[in-house]
């Protein structure tokens, strides 16, 4: 029998304690038992969910499609949905709430799914489990609430993996321009991916945002995991790249958070009530205000 290999090995990241790592990326390499491929990049319902055929209209397979046929399958199906190069433009947010699922596009340079919908987020998920996302480009969207372009509900135990992504121009109104997570039984692990350009005061980067926060990565409560990943130009009240609550186990490794801005503290990183460890990373200053906050419960390390 064929033996998954994960891309890198644990060497490859240096640290014997980070080992679990090399399970994140070895999720990628391994075959699914269902997949839908699909072959237009229309906005088209599935016809008959539930049938485990992907068609929509002229029967054609759209992401959407693939979703709503992904979501009818049963608890631990193992589901691929496969994305070719190509704009796929959204007219409504996608709703995931299968509990193990890969969706693996081209690469963020040709693949990207784009919300033109006004105040529609690009993807909610609301399922535990395994959910794998890499590839792919998010941009576009935009909420009153938390989560511009994603929103993790944190419905039990749960790890979303994003990676080899790009996360850029979506607006929260309050928590996680680009992503947000919610959960203290979670994971949410951002690997090898650029966010940036993310807004989460909701009125634009000249504004303060009240309690806003987290303009690129809004992690309250789940683990957060950052590695090899650059979180730029983003903005947001108290954490304008990444803002954490709560939670001792987060891990920020040879990544870069830099560029971001913050109305009232923290222009880079904001950790409150948690804490982990910033590992061979590079919070930076953009303007006179603090590149990182941590709380009196926080612990930060080099």
């Amino acid at each position: 029998m064929k033996r998954c290999k994960a891309k890198r090995s644990a060497r490859s990241i240096g640290f014997a304690r980070h080992l679990w790592l090399a399970a994140l990326l070895l999720v990628a390499a391994c075959a699914v038992p269902v997949e839908y491929m699909v072959n237009t990049t229309s906005d088209l319902p599935d016809a008959n969910p539930g049938d485990r055929v992907c068609a929509g209209r002229s029967n054609l397979c759209s992401l959407r499609a693939a979703v709503e046929e992904t979501n009818t399958h049963s608890s631990g199906d193992r589901v691929r949905i496969v994305l070719p190069g190509g704009i796929y433009e959204l007219n409504g947010a996608l709703a995931l709430t299968h509990d193990n699922v890969s969706v693996s596009g081209d690469n963020p340079d040709t693949t990207a799914i784009h919300q033109i919908q006004s105040g529609e987020r690009v993807l909610t998920i609301s399922a535990p489990g395994d959910i794998w996302i890499g590839g792919v480009t998010l941009s576009g969207g935009s909420s009153g609430e938390s989560g511009g372009a994603v929103r993790i509900d944190g419905n039990g135990t749960y790890s979303v993996t994003l990676s080899e992504c790009r996360i850029s121009e979506n607006v929260a109104g309050f928590w996680g321009g680009g992503v947000y997570a919610q959960g203290a039984d979670g994971a949410l692990n951002i690997l090898d991916c650029v966010v940036a350009n993310n807004d989460s005061t909701g009125a634009g980067c000249t504004s303060g945002g009240g309690q806003s926060g987290g303009g690129g990565i809004m992690a309250n409560g789940p683990r957060l995991t950052l590695f090899r990943s650059e979180v730029r130009d983003n903005c947001g009240s108290n954490g304008g790249g990444v803002r954490v609550n709560g939670g001792l186990d987060h891990l920020i490794l040879q990544s870069t958070i830099a560029g971001n801005g913050a109305a009232t503290r923290a222009g880079g990183l904001y950790i409150v009530n948690g804490g982990g460890r910033i590992e061979d990373s590079t919070p930076k200053i953009r303007d006179p205000r603090r590149a990182a906050f941590l709380s009196a419960a926080g612990k930060q390390s080099k």
